[in-house]
């Protein structure tokens, strides 16, 4: 849906958009849940009809470009304040990279759907887009000042000239590109899924076939599944889900992806919530204490407890850094001192630190959990010589790891699966990994993953492509229907 003052404002068609006029989209008694509607109304100003616009298509659970809180922070200059410092740095190098000075700056980037037809300012078109989820920016520059970003203005339809509206046409099309169904015999997918991932990763937590099985998995369902990287961030609302398979942090642009797909109202997985909680091994450890999750002895302490945690401790024990990820930020120390050693270091990038006691195992079960069912059981065995599942060399790009066993759920013990269900069901409805090790005192969590690792011919050895039809299955079963 395209919203527009004027019929005539609309001056080209656009296959698969209905246009409508402000009045009478106002005048509607309901909306279509999950439509996208463009809003190109004459003026945001607070309390006008495009900014109401924006208000009605929320409250009617449609995904609407610009947002209202996007145009109120348009039209509070204050607000624009932090965007200018973080993007004028940003212009003044990409004029720089192309050999000019900020005397030889433009009066004006215009930006249409984050892109603009000046090749210089592709990357600080796509961030303003980030920032500002709005079809027409308009970047003022000072050339001046040392803060090159003077204003951030959104234009109306009616101010573009031809040339511009050309460009305006062009952006908007490919905005669409892909959600416009297509005509002829051909089904169109029932959905359209983001697949995220990193080409350059060390250790993914898909591998390049695995991911290859989710895109066909999505096309089994009747669905289409397309892999996109951390630089497709502003097309993100053109899809109807998102599947992380790239290692999360909170820190990083796939937190980012995640929170920005909630707020579009898309499903995704891993979703903000379960990053938040099993990201953090402070969180973590607490959560299972206060729910009488079965895990080794742990604590969390500050620098000032130091000498206290090596008291009440046994050595060998295990030192966690609260974000750490595939065996990094993880160390084991051998005595008082060498803690004393390690935990002064690693308190100069964490206020705080977790203590767990050293449970030796010679591997470590990982349960699949979905939506609060198990999907796979697998045996992680430890690194040749090594105490962990990964070794990590000195070079911070090779590693070792160890071999794997993967067993039909039924076929794992009874109470390591269910400790790990009931440890996941603490964390949502997602996808999850949990880490359990077998002692003779029972099962014990080590670990609850929100990214765990789905790679072909490891988790995949007993349900082969079944296991990505039903991640796949329970990512589109989330999706809001009209």
């Amino acid at each position: 849906m395209i919203l527009v003052d004027r019929l005539s404002d609309q001056r080209f068609a656009v296959s698969g958009a209905r246009v409508m006029r402000v009045r009478d989209y106002l005048a509607l008694d309901h909306g279509v849940r999950n439509r996208r509607v463009i809003n190109l109304c004459q003026s945001y100003e607070y309390l006008s009809r495009g900014y109401y616009c924006s208000l009605l298509a929320a409250a009617r659970a449609e995904r609407v470009i610009p947002e209202a809180d996007v145009l109120l922070d348009l039209n509070w200059k204050r607000l624009q304040k932090t965007a200018r410092s973080e993007l004028s740095p940003q212009i003044i190098d990409a004029l720089a990279k192309s050999g000019h000075g900020p005397e030889q700056a433009p009066d004006h980037i215009d930006v249409y759907f984050g892109r603009t037809a000046d090749k210089r300012f592709r990357q600080i078109a796509e961030r303003a887009f980030d920032q500002f989820r709005c079809p027409i920016l308009r970047l003022h520059l000072n050339r001046q000042d040392r803060k090159i970003l003077r204003e951030i203005e959104a234009p109306s339809l009616g101010q573009l000239d031809d040339s511009n509206l050309a460009e305006f046409e062009a952006a908007l099309r490919a905005y669409l590109r892909g959600r416009v169904r297509k005509q002829g015999n051909v089904t169109p997918p029932t959905a359209l899924v983001a697949i995220l991932h990193d080409p350059d990763e060390v250790l993914p937590p898909s591998d390049k076939e695995a991911l290859a099985n989710f895109v066909q998995a999505a096309s089994d369902l009747g669905a289409k599944a397309e892999l996109i990287t951390a630089k497709d961030f502003h097309h993100l609302s053109e899809f109807d889900a998102l599947l992380i398979r790239e290692t999360t942090a909170l820190d990083h642009h796939t937190y980012r992806f995640a929170k920005r797909a909630v707020k579009e109202g898309i499903p995704v997985i891993d979703d903000p919530d379960s990053m938040l909680r099993c990201t953090n091994k402070v969180y973590l450890a607490e959560l299972l204490r206060t729910h009488r999750i079965p895990a080794p002895k742990s604590a969390i302490f500050d620098k000032r407890r130091i000498t206290e945690i090596a008291q009440q401790f046994s050595f060998p024990s295990v030192l966690k850094v609260p974000d750490g990820c595939f065996s990094r930020g993880v160390r084991k120390v051998k005595s008082p001192e060498h803690l004393n050693e390690v935990a002064t270091e690693m308190f100069k990038n964490s206020e705080l630190l977790v203590i767990q006691e050293y449970v030796e195992t010679t591997f470590d079960w990982r349960i699949g959990v979905l939506g609060g069912e198990p999907i796979f059981a697998s045996r992680y065995f430890m690194a040749p010589g090594h105490w962990q599942i990964v070794k990590h060399e000195d070079d911070g790009k090779s590693f070792e790891e160890g071999g794997f066993e993967t067993v039909a759920v039924e076929d794992a013990p009874a109470d390591i699966v269910s400790t790990a269900l009931a440890a996941a069901r603490l964390m949502g409805d997602g996808l999850y990994g949990v880490d359990v090790k077998e002692t003779p005192h029972g099962p014990m969590v080590i670990e609850v993953n929100d990214n765990p690792n789905i790679d072909a011919g490891v988790e995949d050895v007993v349900l082969g492509m079944d296991l990505y039809r039903r991640i796949i299955a329970h990512l589109l079963g989330k999706i809001a229907r009209p």
